[in-house]
């Protein structure tokens, strides 16, 4: 069997340079041909003036997933910044410490602070942005992002109006958009700190209100950046989320299937996907019966990389099953979830957790990581 290594690219000199804005970058590979930049390369280049003029807040809506440098790459970034560009990105060395991140993010987060530099620093906007406020009636000023055409707008602005079954969860950049809009409005912090967001489309809205409703585009006219507070922004990748967890550091441990629950013919959906505060962190989680969400499960990975990144998946996995904790295998239904919401971290059949075996086993958790006893013991049959 051959063993494929991330880095093979990066191994045999393999570069490139792409353009962006006027200025040229030059990325790296990776297996199955993925593209990479480097985190100080771009913002030396391109996103530094960005970052100093907006609020800290603002910068970090977007989640941009960032991955430290291997030895081979740090050698290759250094290579190209000392003989073919001159030292252009600085002359202090690329090690392992620094990051990368994936070519696409790089564009859309430039085009993301573009935008947001334009609304709240310019004082610009257009009917063409991606995002904005609707007044409705004249007196209620709701944020939106445009998605294919068709504006959506987040449902805990009418909770418990809107049939669950028209909702649609917003990610990734669309949900940046709108968390920015909310940011700016002065939203409570806690309704959209999740990863995601359920959002309604306009069309679908305007049945709620009388027909002669107004819905207005609008964009407030006063300093609006005095409503965010303003913190100082470092440099250094500190607008990215670093993923510490090697893709061979998966949990491989047994796990235990849910069964098929009976479904009743009621119209609503079995299971859902829904937000659950852990230790003040909104993770994602799916309910453990149909129609019941009290109780709920999450799933290693967002285990991890919410509460305890400094771990790996199977390092928690390990230790939840030597603390006598179950980890569960999803029923079909909740897999239908899962796979909607993008839940599933190349796993095959991704380690699911109860949030009661978190809280409970949480300060155990924790204590072993502070006596570096992380090895856990192994599930039988593995």
């Amino acid at each position: 069997m051959v063993t494929l290594v991330q880095d093979e690219p990066s191994q045999m000199g393999r570069f490139g340079w792409y353009e962006l804005a006027g200025v040229f970058l030059p990325r790296i590979f990776r297996l199955k041909n993925d593209k990479f930049v480097s985190v100080r390369i771009a913002e030396r280049s391109l996103f530094s003036r960005f970052i100093q003029l907006l609020p800290d807040e603002v910068v970090t809506c977007p989640t941009i997933h960032s991955y430290r440098v291997t030895e081979v790459e740090a050698r290759l970034l250094n290579e190209i910044n000392t003989r073919h560009s001159d030292c252009l990105f600085g002359k202090e060395n690329f090690t392992t410490k620094d990051l990368v991140v994936k070519e696409d993010d790089v564009e859309q987060f430039y085009k993301f602070l573009d935008l947001c530099h334009s609304k709240i620093i310019l004082k610009k906007s257009s009917e063409n942005d991606k995002c904005g406020f609707l007044r409705i009636g004249g007196t209620s000023d709701v944020p939106y992002v445009e998605v294919d055409g068709t504006k959506y707008l987040p449902v805990f602005y009418f909770e418990g109006k809107i049939d669950q079954q028209k909702f649609l969860t917003l990610r990734g950049w669309d949900w940046a958009h709108l968390r920015f809009c909310c940011k700016i409005q002065g939203v409570r912090d806690d309704l959209i700190a999740s990863d995601c967001c359920e959002s309604v489309a306009l069309q679908e809205l305007r049945k709620y209100f009388p027909l002669e409703t107004s819905f207005v585009e609008y964009w407030p006219v006063n300093d609006i950046t005095s409503k965010v507070v303003s913190k100082k922004n470092t440099l250094s990748g500190g607008w990215t989320r670093v993923i510490t967890n090697p893709e061979g550091k998966k949990f491989r441990g047994r796990l235990t299937l849910i069964k098929e629950f009976p479904l009743q013919q009621s119209g609503h959906p079995p299971y859902r996907a829904k937000i659950a505060l852990i230790e003040s962190k909104a993770v994602q989680c799916i309910n453990i019966r149909p129609y019941q969400f009290k109780e709920v499960m999450v799933t290693l990975p967002h285990l991890v990389e919410h509460l305890l990144p400094s771990l790996t998946e199977e390092q928690v996995g390990d230790m939840m099953i030597s603390l006598g904790v179950v980890i569960y295998k999803c029923n079909k239904g909740q897999l239908e979830v899962i796979r909607r919401e993008g839940l599933e971290d190349n796993y095959d059949h991704v380690p699911l957790v109860t949030v009661k075996d978190i809280l409970s086993n949480m300060q155990s958790l924790k204590n072993a990581v502070k006596a570096g006893d992380l090895g856990g013991k192994r599930a039988k049959g593995t």
